[in-house]
């Protein structure tokens, strides 16, 4: 198991904004100096496009859907 930090934003935010905050999130990932302050912290930066974070999120939602239902975890 791991924990991470996500950027989101509202259901239906507009392309253009979607593009603009991601574009300053990758470049900004992408500084070395950054990059090494966050990875001398355990981090591990990722930066990827909105499709590819969406599937991300998406594929750990069923995961853990399995492993819940596996479990037998009841909501209470």
């Amino acid at each position: 198991m791991s924990s991470g930090f996500h950027f989101v934003g509202p259901a239906g935010m507009r392309r253009p904004i979607v593009e603009k905050l991601n574009s300053a999130l990758v470049q900004t990932l992408r500084d070395p100096a950054i990059r090494k302050t966050l990875i001398e912290r355990g981090a591990v930066p990722v930066g990827s496009t909105p499709e590819a974070h969406a599937a991300y999120i998406k594929s750990e939602i069923e995961k853990w859907r399995r492993v819940v239902k596996a479990a037998g975890i009841e909501p209470e």
